[in-house]
């Protein structure tokens, strides 16, 4: 997949603000999951799940959020998702998370509205993150089962090199977009967030009680093994990721030409 056009900013600004929240706004197999159900355990949030895939619709929370959005009018669809959870939860922030290409359009409206508080997830380890993604597109299992301890000789993927810088190209390009519109977002990486205190600079910047205490229902993401025994080539693997990390950002900064557009298609 490209990366694709980036929405017009100046667009979103006619909209009026969808209301006071939060959105981790992140990309595939970041964590976000493992977040997003640490976040729902505190008392004064509710979060849901992906309100904007065009597959599942989900929660974290006890409350149902009403359905798919409706391509007609999606910013109405979270105003009125946001205010039956604050009724039936009590929660003084209501979020959700938000994938880079699940709806571009409401991801720009968001960073127009200076109300909403602007979760950006990331992962360090691009490699065991891309790796997931592919495991997960090949096997349709988006959820880790219960028992993953062992690594079966089916769930292992090719390494493809230009697939790869592709994939960090289409990153690279969201992240900097989110940073440049919204410089004051709240930046985490998932590495963080494993230590029992690491939460406690979000929840100040939330604004809400920092002390409580956060037991998450969701598990974290695969850590048992390297990223390259995901891989049937993990030599190559190996190689072409200490490569692909300085070609993305060359190509990030060629801009996106038609060579570079045929290019970081994946």
């Amino acid at each position: 997949m490209s990366p694709g056009p980036i929405p017009n900013a100046a667009a979103a600004q006619t909209e009026p603000p969808v209301g006071d929240g939060f959105v981790v706004v992140c990309d595939a197999r970041s964590g976000s999951g493992y977040l997003c159900s640490c976040l729902e355990r505190h008392p004064e949030l509710a979060c849901h799940d992906e309100l904007f895939n065009p597959n599942c619709v989900g929660s974290f929370s006890g409350v149902e959020p009403f359905g798919r959005a409706p391509e007609t009018d999606p910013l109405a669809y979270l105003q009125n998702v946001r205010r039956r959870t604050r009724a039936a939860s009590c929660a003084r922030l209501v979020g959700f998370k938000l994938h880079f290409r699940h709806h571009p359009a409401v991801l720009e409206h968001l960073l127009a509205d200076l109300g909403e508080r602007i979760i950006l997830l990331s992962r360090r380890d691009k490699l065991a993150q891309w790796a997931s993604y592919q495991l997960a597109k090949a096997t349709s299992q988006w959820a880790r089962p219960k028992n993953d301890s062992d690594i079966h000789p089916l769930k292992r993927v090719p390494f493809k090199l230009r697939r790869y810088t592709a994939y960090l190209v289409h990153q690279r390009t969201w992240e900097q977009h989110v940073l440049r519109r919204r410089p004051d977002c709240l930046r985490v990486d998932y590495e963080d967030t494993l230590s029992p205190d690491s939460l406690v600079p979000l929840l100040h910047d939330l604004g809400v009680d920092p002390r409580a205490e956060l037991r998450p229902a969701s598990r974290r993401q695969f850590t048992g093994h390297s990223a390259y025994e995901r891989f049937t080539n993990p030599r190559w693997a190996a190689f072409g990721a200490r490569i692909a990390k300085p070609a993305a950002r060359l190509i990030a900064l060629l801009g996106a030409t038609p060579l570079i557009r045929r290019f970081t298609s994946y």
